[in-house]
């Protein structure tokens, strides 16, 4: 008889009670299949140690290449513990993923190992998380200003395929359940409810049929989003390399190097957070009902005007 698995994905902001649950939910567990966890938070504070010692905590040092480094080490550990389970087994994978991409990586590891995925969404207020991070010890807190980019950024769960595999948990202690896939009572322990949740998943691997129809649809939803978003980007750019044209012609001949110079030096600055712009862009936005190619030229024309502005302020 096949070995049965199932990956079970922690999401949400930190202080949100993940790591709480995950411990909570692991004990549970134990008790029925062999289960494990793995907290991403610790092949970072581990990469960052060796290679600066000096650094205690992840949030010291913010550098890609520590994130980037820890995070390909979490899923090789992941593989492994599932391709080298011996009996069923499931794997509890405790981090923030608030990016869509982050959480559909997990899914592709899920299909490849042909194993059962269930999402655990932590959907704390953000005022909770913060008061909840200031009780962490020191070298453990989080930035304030972190978890409100995080806020800001986040992607819930709210895909088709998601919405078929995630429990939604409120802020803790009371830990409520917002919505699940499995059917709950109100005052139900939304401990016991997860661990239904996981238990059924171990016979409904993510390459049946279903689950295929539905990641194939997301899939063709992703790669269309990643097409506009290109777009958008490729816009905006040429919207600012026109501004920068503008200004610099508009200056005196001998003035032109040093304006170019200068330009260059504030696009490059401007363009550091460009995607964030386009979103606080968008945001703005109201009129939905407007065609996809109006919307990219109208926030094409409002980023490229701000950076105008910013380019008034530039003295020669």
């Amino acid at each position: 008889m096949p070995i049965k698995k199932v990956v079970v994905l922690f999401c949400g902001l930190p202080g949100s009670g993940k790591t709480t649950f995950a411990e909570k939910l692991e004990v549970a567990l134990k008790e029925k299949v062999d289960v494990e966890r793995i907290e991403f938070d610790a092949f970072e504070n581990e990469v960052r140690k060796a290679c600066n010692p000096s650094t205690s905590t992840p949030w010291g040092d913010l550098d890609a290449q520590y994130w980037k480094k820890s995070r390909k080490l979490s899923m090789e550990e992941a593989k492994r513990k599932l391709k080298n389970a011996k009996t069923d087994f499931v794997l509890l994978l405790d981090d923030n993923m608030y990016y869509k991409s982050m959480r559909y990586k997990i899914v592709q590891l899920a299909r490849e190992i042909n194993a059962g995925f269930v999402q655990l969404y932590m959907s704390a207020d953000v005022e909770d998380c913060i008061r909840l991070n200031s009780k962490r010890s020191e070298g453990a807190q989080v930035p304030n200003s972190a978890i409100l980019k995080m806020a800001e950024h986040i992607e819930p769960p709210d895909s088709t395929f998601e919405s078929t595999c995630t429990i939604e948990l409120g802020s803790p202690p009371l830990l409520q359940i917002k919505r699940s896939p499995v059917d709950f009572t109100p005052n139900e322990n939304p401990l016991n409810a997860c661990v239904r949740l996981v238990l059924q998943s171990l016979d409904k691997p993510l390459n049946n049929d279903e689950v295929k129809r539905h990641l194939a649809k997301e899939n063709q939803a992703e790669r269309d989003r990643e097409v506009t978003a290109a777009n958008v980007v490729h816009q905006v750019e040429l919207a600012i390399k026109r501004k920068v044209g503008e200004f610099v012609s508009s200056q005196s001949q001998e003035n032109r190097k040093t304006a170019s110079q200068l330009s260059a030096r504030a696009k490059k600055e401007f363009c550091t957070d460009l995607k964030s712009k386009i979103e606080a862009v968008q945001a703005e936005m109201k009129d939905e009902s407007q065609r996809q190619d109006a919307n990219t030229s109208r926030i094409a024309s409002n980023i490229a005007e701000l950076f105008r502005l910013q380019l008034a302020r530039i003295k020669i």
